[in-house]
């Protein structure tokens, strides 16, 4: 189902429609209605995409069968939804705007509202401003716990890569990472500076001299059977894209729970 539209007429935001579709799986909502609030209901949805100037702080979602959830402000992130049941419950978020800790406050935020996330997506363009993430530390929450985290740097490799994997850690901690680029100059080398910046990071999050990080492909075999249920079946990468996972490991060698 695709709605496109300015509103749904409400007088504080957008009328939560969806229990006049009991069956819908899959739903597309575009809309550039700025209200108060969008809340949205459905026991059947698997996929949502919302193209929305909502804050996601404006957003309450009763989905428990929701598999999928795409968000961001600007159409031209339009994906095309399908059914995908075997996705645990994946957010999928597209950064249109300057980055700052207000951003991640109310990312997490939203994620705390019993979404039940349990993998997170962001595609970041390197031409926003990453602002204010000196004071990501005042703020005072315990990190969201995911199984899995993709950060995807779209346009050319840049310092603020580093910072904003420092201020995804600092409000998230995941069992596994995987970093992305479209710039086929990105240095995702082992020995690179934003790969060593990652795995230390990662390690802070762990019972020092407990935790080991593993540095596999995301298309071995060991790195889809970790993340399988997590993400989108794979596709091959393109010939400029870069990709690298890391893996916590006990040393044991058991995955960090």
């Amino acid at each position: 189902m695709l709605y496109e539209g300015s509103r749904i007429p409400n007088s504080n935001g957008i009328t939560d429609f969806l229990p006049n579709f009991p069956l819908l799986k899959n739903l597309s909502l575009f809309t550039s209605y700025n209200g108060n609030n969008m809340k949205l209901s459905s026991h059947s949805l698997r996929t949502l995409e919302l193209n929305s100037e909502f804050d996601l702080e404006e957003i309450v979602l009763n989905t428990p069968s929701l598999g999928l959830f795409i968000y961001s402000s600007d159409d031209s992130h339009r994906n095309g939804i399908s059914d995908l049941p075997h996705l645990k419950a994946c957010m999928r978020c597209y950064v249109d705007e300057s980055i700052g800790t207000l951003w991640f406050h109310k990312l997490r935020l939203f994620l705390d509202k019993k979404n039940g996330f349990k993998a997170l997506n962001l595609y970041i363009c390197t031409d926003q401003k990453v602002i204010l993430l000196e004071k990501i530390k005042e703020i005072e929450l315990s990190p969201y716990e995911l199984e899995h985290i993709e950060l995807h740097f779209e346009q050319k490799q840049s310092p603020d890569h580093a910072a904003f994997v420092d201020a995804v850690l600092c409000f998230f901690r995941p069992r596994s990472l995987t970093l992305r680029s479209s710039f086929p100059l990105t240095d995702f080398e082992e020995r690179s500076a934003l790969v060593k910046f990652t795995c230390e990071k990662l390690l802070e999050q762990e019972f020092q001299g407990h935790t080991d990080i593993q540095i596999v492909s995301p298309y071995s075999s060991k790195a889809q059977k970790q993340f399988k249920g997590l993400m989108p079946l794979p596709r091959p990468l393109r010939r400029e894209e870069k990709a690298i996972s890391f893996i916590k490991k006990k040393q044991n060698n058991e995955t960090v729970k």
